[in-house]
């Protein structure tokens, strides 16, 4: 089990000069059904690739990579080479932009993470903007919550963990498996809690 453990950084992004022709994209990626909702608000560039688009996203909500993914848009899928290579059916992500999918605001994309625990997520294009001269790689702007455990079986899951957590005097919360529980992140855990600078740091340098 993923230990999640988040500290403080300072990092701040770099600066990378950007192709000609590409605009500035305002996307925000949220999950599916999370309540309280957990979302990112980012900036980048609209020629961005897919494949590097799901690298943004699992450092931006806080993914491991460790699971297959996929995007999907009017009944057409995008994937990685381990999907599209047993599949003809699916389409290789790294051979399309962002701007081939999303064209305008409102313009919309689904973003599967881990076919088990089956991380839903909606990609909205809110604003196409001038791009200017230097921009990160990729931008997160906004946020909101911490990203769920890997492996803890989706929202219904990291939901029972997150109640495990609040109620440690519990006496149904009190076997040895709920003990291994409460070991999976640092106790003073806060599904609230994203740090920005240390994420966007990342961001910046590439990934």
């Amino acid at each position: 089990m993923s230990q999640n453990k988040r500290t403080k950084g300072h990092a701040s992004a770099a600066r990378t000069n950007v192709s000609a022709g590409a605009m500035l994209y305002q996307i925000k990626v949220t999950l599916v059904d999370a309540k309280p909702p957990i979302w990112r608000r980012l900036t980048l560039s609209s020629l961005t690739a897919l494949d590097r688009l799901h690298e943004v996203i699992q450092v931006a909500m806080g993914w491991e990579d460790c699971h297959l993914h996929q995007f999907a848009q009017h009944g057409v899928i995008y994937s990685s080479e381990e999907l599209f290579e047993a599949d003809d059916q699916i389409k290789n992500e790294a051979k399309y932009r962002l701007a081939d999918l999303l064209k305008q605001p409102k313009d919309q994309l689904s973003y599967v993470y881990d076919f088990g625990d089956d991380w839903q997520h909606v990609i909205v294009l809110e604003k196409v903007l001038p791009m200017p001269r230097q921009h990160p790689p990729a931008l997160i702007t906004q946020a909101e919550g911490a990203c769920p455990l890997e492996e803890i079986g989706g929202l219904d899951g990291y939901y029972y963990w997150l109640d495990v957590l609040a109620h440690p005097d519990d006496p149904e919360y009190q076997t040895p498996k709920h003990d291994e529980m409460r070991d999976w992140a640092q106790a003073d855990f806060d599904a609230r809690f994203f740090d920005l600078k240390k994420v966007n740091g990342r961001l910046g340098r590439g990934i």
